[in-house]
């Protein structure tokens, strides 16, 4: 690193305590979040700063993310560490010692346990993460993601328990919670402090499980769970608990209807958008009718997989005014009478409209698309996949294509600012 008067000139990855105080110190007064500081050395610019900083390894990888209000908590030693230093309180001829004020920006918290067993320190990476968190004031924590992946791995992995038991005890105020977890055998059962302890606070809340094979040449892992946390595998989310819930993504859960039943009584009108993807016993004539019963304000539905009859989800359409984007994907039940309805309907000024893979649709016999004049996307039939769209249907629906940004009719494909793809549609 070499410091002149008129600009810093640099090359390679340093890391940050190679770096000369003084521009250290103007390097974080720079881009403390909210800074009016502009540099008075020389005539080093805040490009010359920006720049200086990208170089720095330890800015790069940690300070950035800081910078724009997140905490990241992966369990790796090394990164650490890294964020640690970058709290300690530095010295400078200029000031004197403090630590820098990164850590009162936290609002997003950012949890992920994944590693190959022998790789990871786990009790020094823990230790390490708990330094961390009591850094952070309970209440200023808005937005918490928890990434867990228990594939291949053959250590105890409640030992994090202690990481989360501490992160449950900080969300009090937390709006939006998302949760990814890889598992083999169900639920990971570490984070279980975590989803009993969600506040009424929570407004947003995503919760996807993606099971995969464990590797043959490893052993399960053991069933106990946390320690005096009950049970050891979660049965599902108490989303009765949540009843400020504006939106709730569910994807790859194998979880009982009355779960989801709860959470829709208690959403009720706060409710606006909900995705069910992956969850067979999420999706049936019982959910839609609770939705169409408690969820007027709803505005955007979007699932998957299970079955559904004309019935309920005609009654939902008649409850729910505000719906602006419908989408049924592989889901078995609907008939052309359902979109014949949301073809012809001028109340609820679709947006989007999807029944891909849905056989029984294929807009035979829909002659009134006034409803669709306004689509931004629309989706019926099996990509690429001839005869699962009807022609006449397909043809009326290819000329208000001009003004869609995705249009897919089986093996029509047509988006805008041109054609993407443009197969021959044949008659059936």
């Amino acid at each position: 690193m070499e410091l002149t008067c008129g600009a810093a000139h640099f090359s390679g990855i340093m890391p940050i305590s190679d770096l000369p105080p003084e521009l250290l110190h103007c390097i974080f007064a720079y881009l403390l979040p909210g800074s009016q500081y502009r540099p008075k050395i020389g005539n080093i610019t805040g490009n010359d700063l920006y720049a200086c900083s990208l170089l720095c390894s330890t800015w790069r990888s940690v300070a950035l993310s800081l910078m724009c209000g997140t905490l990241r908590l992966w369990l790796e030693v090394a990164y650490l560490e890294r964020q640690l230093r970058l709290m300690a309180p530095y010295h400078s001829p200029y000031r004197s010692s403090t630590a820098h004020d990164y850590i009162s920006h936290v609002r997003h918290l950012s949890f992920s346990f994944k590693h190959t067993c022998g790789e990871i320190d786990i009790p020094r990476a823990t230790s390490l993460a708990l330094d961390l968190l009591q850094l952070i004031s309970p209440k200023q924590l808005i937005e918490l993601r928890v990434t867990q992946d228990e594939r291949g791995c053959t250590c105890d992995i409640s030992r994090t328990a202690a990481c989360v038991a501490t992160i449950a005890s900080m969300i009090g105020n937390v709006e939006y919670f998302r949760m990814t977890y890889w598992s083999v055998d169900g639920y990971v059962p570490t984070l279980e402090p975590i989803l009993w302890r969600l506040s009424r606070s929570v407004r947003e809340i995503v919760i996807e499980n993606y099971q995969g094979p464990r590797p043959a040449d490893t052993v399960a892992l053991p069933a106990h769970g946390v320690p005096n946390m009950g049970t050891a595998m979660i049965k599902g989310v108490d989303f009765a608990r949540l009843p400020n819930v504006r939106t709730a993504m569910i994807e790859g859960v194998d979880w009982p209807t009355p779960l989801l039943l709860a959470g829709v009584e208690s959403w009720s009108i706060r409710l606006h958008s909900i995705y069910i993807h992956g969850c067979p016993n999420f999706v049936n004539d019982d959910v839609m009718i609770a939705l169409a019963r408690c969820c007027p304000e709803l505005e955007l539905l979007d699932f998957d997989g299970g079955s559904v009859t004309d019935g309920a989800m005609l009654r939902l359409l008649d409850a729910c005014q505000g719906l602006r984007t419908l989408k049924c994907c592989a889901v078995a039940g609907p008939t052309e009478e359902l979109l014949k309805r949301c073809a012809a309907s001028k109340t609820h000024r679709w947006k989007a409209v999807q029944f891909s893979c849905c056989p029984g649709v294929k807009g035979e016999g829909v002659e009134d698309l006034s409803g669709f004049e306004k689509l931004d996307m629309v989706w019926i039939g099996e990509w690429g996949k001839e005869n699962t769209v009807n022609l006449a249907f397909a043809k009326k629906m290819s000329k208000l294509a001009k003004g869609l940004t995705l249009c897919v009719l089986g093996n029509l494909f047509l988006k805008k600012r041109g054609v993407v793809r443009l197969n021959r549609i044949t008659e059936p």
